[in-house]
């Protein structure tokens, strides 16, 4: 203290009372440093800053005046199929109808296909300010597949559960961890618990049949609600909900409630996702999200598009998220607020990699373990304090202020469809949104020149 007082200040009650900041804080006066420079303060200023998302978590949830109605109401059958496209609000709505309705003491149960989207899910039904109850505690979140398990372990019937995917696994670990498609039907599972309400997102990944075994578990006179974007088909399956699969699913007569206007997209990326959607995706299962009419352009956006080799891919995204930070300059855009997704399990970590090599650390779901990457699954959130890294599937229905998009390098309808599920995480900031997608694939060159900034590496 006697040899650096400036580093080892002694202060007393006075100094903190008359605000004397330099007394408790010598350094703050300086002008000058050989260990500090503009850049080095402004990288940490993207580190200290509060997220956007802790921010958008403490505030009670906007919707509009129809979005209110889905959530404060139910059809006279209790069977309500609501679509949209991204940056609709589905979701939030979905959240919040069930965060009411624990409010108006009914039991609650909600699906979804994919584990992370229920971190996004318990985290938007929080902030419905109508709500009364735990929602995280209260309300029961569940993927398909675990509900299933629980629903056997449940009964006793752990050992049925296991001779049910025999035919399929040969170890318990492929049994446990798998994202099945071809999966037998599990109507003949026995069923105990009963729900008020049963609230199923991204409905387009579930089929018919898992949607029907749901509804044995509802209660007579419960609600059902089924959100669904056929536009992000990246499973295949939306084609299997027919008009006659419908008809069969519970749902009277009449078309799908719609949400056409998208409130999460800036204004380019949703002129951006409608004409990829245009060109790219198959017609029939197109939903573009529509702009608020009589809006004004108060919310910019920073979209770069690099198109690259699959060789080069893992570092150019590297250096993409790096680059993010300074290219937001004089604007601050935090650290934890940057999300990189990507089409595999294998580019992530080789992303994931490449980043630890700059000591960026990361929170991420990668692995070449599936129970690993299950586990990961659990621990992802938005409120972690690092740069957040997962699969283009894993991250359906979240959203973001800053994006980085890897498209993969095969050119096949399910790239396609994550790409575009990709490009509509971004989400709109009245300071300005920053997506980079980074494309393997040539034949998007000529879509990515559209783009405000497009490079080659």
């Amino acid at each position: 203290m006697n040899d650096a007082p400036r580093y080892h200040p002694i202060c007393g009650m006075d100094d903190l009372e008359s605000e004397a900041i330099a007394a408790v804080f010598p350094e703050s006066q300086r002008r000058y440093s050989s260990q500090m420079s503009d850049v080095l303060a402004k990288d940490l200023r993207n580190w200290l800053v509060e997220p956007d998302f802790a921010a958008t978590q403490r505030r009670p949830l906007e919707l509009d005046v129809n979005q209110r109605r889905y959530v404060t109401t139910r059809t006279q059958s209790g069977y309500r199929r609501l679509k949209g496209p991204a940056g609709s609000g589905k979701s939030m709505v979905l959240a919040a109808r069930a965060s009411q309705l624990l409010a108006e003491s009914k039991t609650v149960l909600v699906i979804t296909y994919n584990i992370t989207l229920l971190h996004y899910l318990r985290d938007v039904a929080v902030r419905w300010p109508h709500g009364n109850g735990n929602t995280r505690r209260d309300i029961t979140w569940l993927n398909f597949h675990s509900w299933c398990k629980r629903v056997c372990e449940e009964t006793n019937h752990h050992e049925e559960y296991r001779h049910l995917w025999s035919a399929y696994f040969e170890s318990e670990q492929e049994l446990f961890d798998a994202d099945v498609r071809d999966s037998p039907s599990l109507a003949h599972l026995l069923v105990v618990a009963k729900y008020d309400a049963i609230l199923v997102d991204e409905g387009q990944d579930l089929l018919p049949n898992w949607w029907n075994v749901l509804r044995k578990v509802c209660k007579p006179n419960g609600e059902m609600l089924l959100v669904a974007d056929a536009t992000q088909d990246i499973y295949g399956t939306a084609r299997s909900w027919t008009d006659e699969a419908k008809t069969g699913a519970g749902f009277p007569g009449g078309q799908w409630a719609t949400f056409s206007v998208s409130y999460r997209l800036p204004p380019q990326v949703a002129d951006a996702a409608r004409r990829f959607a245009s060109t790219f995706l198959p017609r029939d299962l197109i939903d573009l999200p529509q702009d608020p009419q009589g809006e004004l352009v108060l919310f910019p956006c920073m979209m770069r598009w690099i198109q690259t080799s699959e060789e080069k891919a893992p570092l150019v995204c590297a250096e993409a998220i790096l680059e993010m930070p300074p290219l937001a300059d004089p604007d601050i855009l935090v650290i934890p607020d940057i999300i990189f997704l990507a089409p595999s399990q294998k580019v992530g970590l080789e992303v994931v990699t490449q980043l630890g090599n700059y000591g960026v650390k990361t929170v991420h779901t990668f692995s070449n373990e599936k129970r690993e990457s299950r586990r990961l699954k659990f621990g992802f959130f938005m409120g972690d304090a690092r740069v957040k890294a997962t699969t283009l599937h894993s991250f359906k229905g979240w959203e973001t202020r800053g994006l980085v998009v890897y498209t993969g390098h095969r050119f096949t309808p399910k790239a396609l469809a994550l790409a575009y599920t990709g490009l509509t995480r971004i989400k709109r900031h009245t300071e300005q949104s920053y997506i980079t997608i980074v494309s393997a694939l040539p034949e998007l060159a000529e879509y990515g020149r559209t783009w405000t900034e497009y490079l080659e590496r």
